[in-house]
């Protein structure tokens, strides 16, 4: 079979149906803060996202700084009507010989092997990376970067309005009952806004480990471990959040909760993940959350595997709130 079958045969296993059908079998890839907080999803048939469908939702006004184009502004208001969200659009290439080899088997197992290996590791990247912004909007802001076609980094910036905040406290000698009144504050400030329906305290490593050294040393605590954490009294559910991310281009770690702190948020608020539609003619410009497509070269000879997304996280700014629980 000569190269150019090839490339016909390797069509067939892509275009948004075949790509929706791969992606369902496929295991799914698990991220912390997407599945906890973001666990709506919505497909917005728009390139761009409309500021009152955001609102409706989550009563906070993202605003694109910048990095992206500016749209048409009420000219009584002077407020911002749309934000337009960037794409995420991760690559691979495979030379000509090494598909030559595959096609050479003769066993369509082989070429879907193939196929599958590359969406699923584009996917991933694209999974990790919504998984940042998502992070990310946990403080109110995204600051993230943006690659231009010159290929160098941009500031890319969403504000979504400030977080509730409390007073610094300090569990440096701090007693559990302390640590307790502590929580208990968050959780009526957060009531305080009307959220209540599920509040996690995603805690830093060093305020979870003076914690659980407390709750170890107590007797008769009602203190249960479960799969997200510990779970004190029958009311506060902790979860360690030690995670970190490096954003590209740069090569130091950022928490996504700092050790010393904790973020508090109702996850029943009603935080959503918008998909909004792809700049991708062969997807019919659709909102979908992934998408890959082939796009053929001569020098080299190959194909590059382009993936695609264009996710924008909606927190709710006033059901989320931070406090510093040690020292810096």
């Amino acid at each position: 079979m000569g190269f150019t079958q090839n490339i016909t045969t390797l069509k067939k296993y892509f275009g948004a149906e075949a790509i929706a059908r791969r992606l369902k079998e496929m295991q799914p890839v698990k991220t912390t803060v997407m599945d906890l907080v973001y666990p709506t999803r919505r497909q917005h048939p728009s390139s761009v996202l409309g500021l009152d469908e955001i609102t409706e939702n989550t009563g906070v006004v993202p605003v694109i700084r910048r990095g992206s184009r500016s749209y048409p502004t009420d000219a009584d208001t002077g407020g911002l009507r749309f934000i337009d969200p960037q794409p995420i659009t991760p690559s691979l290439f495979a030379k000509a010989n090494e598909i030559n080899d595959l096609f050479s088997t003769g066993q369509r197992n082989n070429v879907q092997a193939f196929v599958d290996s590359k969406i699923d590791k584009l996917r991933r990247i694209t999974r990790r990376t919504t998984e940042v912004l998502s992070a990310q909007a946990l403080s109110g802001a995204i600051a993230y970067k943006m690659i231009t076609e010159g290929g160098s980094y941009v500031d890319y910036s969403v504000s979504y309005g400030s977080t509730l905040t409390l007073a610094d406290t300090d569990w440096t000698s701090a007693g559990l009952a302390d640590m307790i009144k502590d929580m208990e504050a968050i959780y009526k400030e957060l009531q305080n806004h009307g959220h209540s329906g599920d509040i996690r305290f995603l805690m830093g490593d060093d305020g979870y480990a003076k914690l659980l050294d407390k709750v170890l040393a107590a007797r008769n605590i009602p203190a249960q471990f479960v799969e997200y954490g510990l779970l004190l009294g029958g009311k506060y559910k902790i979860m360690p959040m030690g995670e970190t991310y490096t954003l590209p281009g740069g090569s130091t770690a950022s928490y996504v909760v700092d050790p010393k702190k904790v973020c508090a948020v109702d996850v029943a608020a009603g935080h959503a993940l918008h998909y909004c539609a792809i700049d991708d003619l062969e997807a019919n410009l659709q909102p979908l959350p992934f998408y890959a497509k082939p796009v053929y070269s001569d020098d080299p000879s190959g194909v590059k595997i382009i993936g695609n997304s264009k996710p924008m996280p909606a927190p709710v700014a006033n059901a989320i709130l931070w406090r510093r629980l040690l020292p810096a």
